[in-house]
């Protein structure tokens, strides 16, 4: 009886493994190089090699290798510090140090960004290499961290008061890197002319200016374009005229004014920004486009930690400080002359990626 039923359990257990192994057999066919041709497929993972001196690399007997996966990666994220490139042989002070950092979708969720991430295309990791030919002298002189386009939205450090820069401290302490920034749909809600003979709101032309910086603090922004509303004159009398100031400086912009800043190309956030990487190098390095397979246009790295970042976005920035502009500053703006702005509370607040009640998590 017990080997009858060990008999029933074993072709219970046989059958189907035959019929498995059968339909397994029957998929593995050997294909001539004809039929392997009309196949295709993608790896999740692929490899590339850039010689020293191959595909229009400038720099100097340095090779790149790079692993680079084909995915699509959605992340949502909160960073409370962080600190790159601290001390060291550059002195006192950090390459990055930004403070509260949120990572989220470009639009919330239902109304929250916690619910919203920001999407990540092909990510990849590179090493640079000097002397790839040699192998006693070879060495790693960088590595970088970077996706084919990120499309998100980026918040950092707190903003509490939109009348004043004071209590804007967190946020980006010190940076290196570089940006190529867009402002669009800017309006400068309270200009006061002649101390305050004359009042109106101010629309800036959208800008752009690429910053390159190295453990900075600060960024200027000039020759910017900025049209007046209808000129209110002591609250009493609207005239129905506007001024355009051409030449106007916004003068050492501290960059923890920046509150968020979306990574996209476009003001409506559909089309991902390029090329973003963060990288750590020992000396000058261009490091490739990805979205283009060329170094062109490309801004070498400095030694340190870096961040590129190829285009991104300030937009719908209304400021409510006040803004007092003299009537010759005035005047002399209207001719051309450099109009100094000082620095002022850019209005953003920065997104909420916390649930509840939380202003950090």
């Amino acid at each position: 009886m017990n080997n009858l039923r060990s008999i029933k359990q074993a072709l219970l257990f046989t059958i189907p493994l035959m019929l498995v192994s059968s339909l397994v057999n029957a998929e593995l066919n050997r294909l001539d190089d004809k039929s392997l041709s009309g196949v295709t497929g993608q790896a999740l993972f692929n490899l590339t090699n850039i010689a020293a001196n191959q595909n229009g690399n400038p720099n100097t007997d340095i090779g790149f290798y790079r692993l680079g996966m084909e995915a699509q990666v959605e992340l949502n994220a909160n960073i409370k510090r962080l600190q790159l490139g601290c001390g060291g042989t550059k002195g006192v002070g950090c390459d990055i140090d930004i403070e509260n950092i949120s990572l989220a979708g470009v639009l919330p969720v239902n109304g929250s960004y916690p619910g919203s991430d920001a999407v990540i295309t092909n990510p990849f990791i590179e090493f640079a290499i000097k002397s790839p030919n040699s192998a006693s002298t070879r060495e790693i002189v960088g590595f970088r961290l970077g996706a084919l386009g990120i499309l998100g939205k980026l918040g950092l450090g707190s903003n509490t008061d939109l009348t004043t820069l004071a209590d804007d401290t967190a946020g980006i302490n010190s940076l290196s890197g570089d940006l190529n920034l867009t402002l669009t749909n800017t309006v400068l809600k309270n200009v006061v002319i002649a101390n305050g003979l004359i009042s109106t709101e101010a629309h800036i032309n959208d800008y752009n200016k690429q910053l390159i910086l190295n453990r900075a603090t600060s960024a200027t922004l000039d020759n910017v374009v900025a049209k007046t509303g209808p000129l209110s004159v002591l609250g009493i009398l609207d005239l129905p005229l506007g001024l355009t100031l051409s030449n106007a400086t916004l003068k050492d912009y501290p960059l923890s004014g920046f509150h968020e800043i979306l990574l996209a190309q476009d003001a409506a956030g559909t089309i991902p920004t390029s090329d973003a990487s963060l990288s750590l190098q020992k000396e000058a390095i261009r490091w490739q486009k990805i979205s283009t397979g060329t170094f062109d246009n490309t801004v070498a790295a400095q030694p340190g930690w870096w961040l590129s970042l190829p285009k991104v976005l300030l937009t719908d920035i209304e400021t409510q400080q006040r803004i007092d502009v003299g009537l010759g500053e005035a005047l002399g703006g209207l001719v051309g002359r450099e109009l100094i702005i000082n620095p002022i509370d850019s209005g953003q607040i920065g997104i909420k990626n916390c649930y509840g009640n939380l202003k950090f998590c």
